[in-house]
């Protein structure tokens, strides 16, 4: 299974997209009028899903600020106090990622942060008729706040601010994680796989674990500064459970991988200790 890798270079990714974002975005010339969650501002094609609550991670939020970033101190020090939650997905059809973060991004962060970008930018009415500036990477990935509190970021920011603009829906996915992450109630950074084949070898993960349905938990750090993970992984067919369980023993033993399996007492899922999906 690729898991591990996919989720690691999701993660460092995601991180940057994001940190990049605040540092080089531009304030919206008007502040639109609808009141949308973050979850249906993401793509109904995403299969993983990621929430990061910030200000209950700064030692996390460090960490990954600085696994790819030689000046870290200074710059992370500005972009942590604006951000309080950080939403994710990857996107099923191309691999793409979509973002939004919840904060307080006001004119004087954004003025000082302008100064330090060269990306290219340019105006766009939304379809209510609210005007944004979207800024654009040299990755192409393009940046623009939905309003005060509210930043995305997307390979076609035009799209996101569209949904905003005529009130956007939940997927069924990302309300999906939206539930599991309650049910979890956790102040770690969560994570929702919809589809668990697609991080995978489809034709091998079908044959020898069939009915997987979802894959979700949570990571945090621990005290020595590594990072550890809990994940419950859910199927289809509830009475396939022990033989899935058994198969996942059987890999893990041969890849040695130091990863707990075990099915929970009532028969509803297989919990999974000490993942270490994030390892960075």
């Amino acid at each position: 299974m690729r898991l591990k890798g996919k989720l690691q270079r999701l993660l460092v990714l995601s991180a940057f997209f994001v940190l990049n974002a605040v540092l080089f975005g531009c304030q919206s010339t008007k502040v639109a009028q609808n009141v949308v969650e973050p979850y249906a501002l993401l793509n109904e094609n995403s299969v993983l899903y990621m929430k990061i609550p910030v200000k209950d991670n700064k030692a996390m939020f460090d960490k990954i600020f600085d696994s790819f970033t030689e000046n870290g101190e200074k710059v992370r020090g500005l972009v942590y106090k604006y951000i309080d939650e950080i939403y994710m997905v990857q996107r099923a059809d191309d691999g793409g990622f979509e973002g939004i973060c919840k904060g307080n991004f006001p004119p004087s962060m954004v003025k000082n942060a302008e100064k330090y970008t060269e990306w290219k930018n340019h105006d766009f009415t939304a379809a209510n008729g609210v005007n944004y500036k979207i800024y654009e990477s040299d990755s192409s990935m393009q940046i623009a706040f939905v309003d005060k509190n509210m930043m995305c970021l997307s390979r076609n920011a035009a799209e996101i601010l569209n949904r905003y603009a005529v009130g956007a829906e939940m997927s069924e996915n990302a309300a999906r994680a939206k539930e599991k992450f309650e049910e979890m109630d956790s102040k770690n950074l969560l994570f929702l796989m919809a589809n668990v084949y697609d991080f995978m070898d489809r034709d091998v993960a079908e044959k020898i674990l069939p009915n997987l349905d979802c894959l979700y938990g949570f990571s945090y750090l621990k005290e020595d500064g590594t990072l550890d993970s809990d994940a419950y992984l859910e199927l289809k067919d509830e009475k396939a459970l022990n033989g899935v369980a058994r198969v996942l023993h059987f890999i893990l033993s041969v890849t040695g991988e130091n990863i707990g399996v075990e099915v929970e007492e009532d028969k509803e899922r297989i919990h999974l200790t000490h993942m270490n999906v994030f390892d960075f």
